[in-house]
């Protein structure tokens, strides 16, 4: 069974509900940009972040739900199951850039995020009562291994009536994360002293880090000149250039001191 509504629709509510909602609280924090709202960025958030923060990667996809026992995974379960597609290293590098961006920097949180349903009857319910996110899964990439070539990978999972998670072509379980534990996930780990430091070390992670790139400079200028209106359009080049690279979700949470 195919996924009934877009990924446009999961990235767009997930994360309505990550920013405003479950994190509502958090006293600074910067939303995510995509190529086409560049211009108006702005959106309300605070950007003005002077304390810690950390950083979040999303790759966020559908999944297709397989209901048949005669489906290529079910000995794996025995129960239906869904499914997304990893893309071929010799198409794009995009996987193996998220276990880069995970491995380069533990202080980088990079998930792989998918819904636990695919109808629209389930996502509308989920929308109003603003639980997308919790009926969600989260799969950290620092735990993921790197493809090779034209090798073709999916990940699987189960949500009910228990959680369960494998990425093939050669099978093997992999850790994946309910919203509860992906919380946690985020809440443990470290984070960087400021945010031209989180901004430094993405730019140099994501090979932006040289000088002749004009996002890298530009954050230098902005550091040296403690212009936060400078950082902000470093982040906003940033995740405009994760976006249209690796179609990758870029947000900082942060702290105020």
């Amino acid at each position: 069974m195919d996924c009934s509504f877009s990924e446009t629709q999961f990235v767009f509510a997930v994360l309505h509900e990550l920013l405003n909602t479950h994190w509502s609280t958090k006293q600074g924090w910067l939303p995510p940009m995509f190529p086409t709202q560049r211009k108006e960025r702005d959106l309300g958030y605070d950007v003005h972040i002077k304390g810690c923060v950390r950083a979040l990667f999303f790759q966020f996809k559908v999944p297709e739900k397989k209901i048949k026992s005669n489906s290529k995974y079910w000995l794996t379960y025995n129960t239906p199951y869904y499914v997304f597609k990893i893309w071929p290293d010799n198409l794009t590098h995009q996987h193996n850039n998220l276990i880069k961006l995970a491995n380069t920097n533990k202080r980088n949180r990079v998930y792989y995020c998918s819904p636990g349903f695919n109808t629209d009857e389930e996502f509308n319910r989920y929308y109003k009562s603003e639980t997308i996110a919790n009926n969600s899964i989260y799969v950290p990439c620092d735990r993921l291994g790197t493809i090779r070539g034209a090798d073709k990978h999916v990940i699987s999972y189960t949500i009910k009536p228990k959680r369960e998670y494998h990425m093939h072509s050669d099978e093997f379980r992999i850790v994946g994360l309910d919203y509860q534990e992906f919380e946690i996930d985020i809440n443990e780990s470290e984070k960087y002293n400021s945010i031209g430091e989180c901004l430094l070390s993405i730019t140099e992670a994501i090979n932006m880090g040289d000088a002749s790139c004009d996002v890298y400079q530009n954050l230098r200028e902005s550091l040296e000149s403690d212009s936060y209106e400078g950082i902000k359009d470093v982040y906003n080049g940033i995740s405009e250039y994760l976006m249209m690279q690796e179609n990758t979700c870029f947000v900082i949470l942060g702290e105020e001191q």
